[in-house]
């Protein structure tokens, strides 16, 4: 019975952690190879399918009928947690309209990236796949001076300008870290060491955003800084979110009645290649 409560003590505190963030119950339920799946996503801890397991009035474990010792506390955590950089900005000091406006870039820039992904995996044989964002950070280039730039960081700025066809100027560059998997059908990445990606998305004056790697134009001009007058704005894991399966198949059949990205973006209009 100790062991089986200290389980359920474990089960307990996960669905504590998974739903500290908002007011929605987590789902909780067992999967055909006997693991807790919490929301979707599945844990390492192995039940008993036929256990019944109930939590009274005062917070107490019931199992099985059986009152237990053990009561659950419930775990309020709805601080933002940042990365530590040498020199940033954290999302929470912005002013609120700064930062509402860089809510809205984000959700559009995680919509763009989430439906690339399932098109790419949802008719392939990979029956469960899984994206998880964690990091974001944002790169503002709203106080750049143009006119002040060196020749070669100017060519650089006049690449980015491009990728807009030269229409607008580049306001911010937003990175967003995580993982997704794309091996054998039951495979989810647990660390960024075995399937991560970062990817960016360039935001233009006109609301217009273009997926690219900042990256890629620094390794073309030989050019791996940010120009002077750009501000790191560290967001953490303020937009942290995954999506299981049964998420990412809706997603898909939602973007499979749209033409193109703008029918999906809130706010964002995408650029076409």
């Amino acid at each position: 019975m100790k062991k089986l409560a200290s389980f359920i003590m474990i089960v307990l505190s996960l669905i504590c952690t998974f739903t500290s963030c908002n007011d929605n119950s987590a789902e909780i339920s067992i999967n055909e190879e006997g693991y807790v799946v919490v929301d979707g996503i599945a844990t390492n801890i192995v039940a008993e399918k036929d256990d019944i397991i109930l939590v009274d009035t005062d917070g107490y474990v019931i199992v099985n009928g059986v009152k237990t010792e053990y009561q659950v506390v419930s775990i309020v955590d709805d601080k933002i947690h940042y990365p530590l950089l040498n020199e940033d900005i954290k999302i929470e000091s912005l002013p609120l309209v700064q930062q509402q406006t860089i809510d809205e870039y984000v959700a559009d820039c995680k919509v763009i990236y989430t439906a690339s992904y399932i098109g790419r995996v949802i008719d392939s044989s990979l029956k469960k796949p899984y994206v998880s964002f964690t990091n974001t950070f944002v790169y503002d280039f709203s106080k750049v001076d143009e006119s002040s730039l060196d020749e070669q960081t100017s060519r650089l700025w006049n690449a980015i300008k491009a990728l807009n066809n030269g229409e607008s100027t580049p306001i911010m560059y937003i990175e967003l870290s995580g993982y997704c998997n794309y091996f054998n059908d039951s495979y989810i990445a647990t660390s960024f060491n075995e399937t991560n990606y970062i990817y960016g998305y360039f935001i233009f004056e006109n609301e217009t955003v273009k997926p690219y790697l900042y990256r890629s134009i620094s390794a073309s001009h030989y050019l791996f800084k940010l120009p002077d007058g750009t501000e790191v704005i560290n967001c953490g894991d303020k937009y942290a979110v995954g999506k299981g399966k049964d998420d990412l198949l809706k997603l898909y059949l939602d973007y499979k009645l749209c033409s193109s990205f703008n029918d999906v973006l809130k706010r964002l209009s995408y650029i076409e290649d």
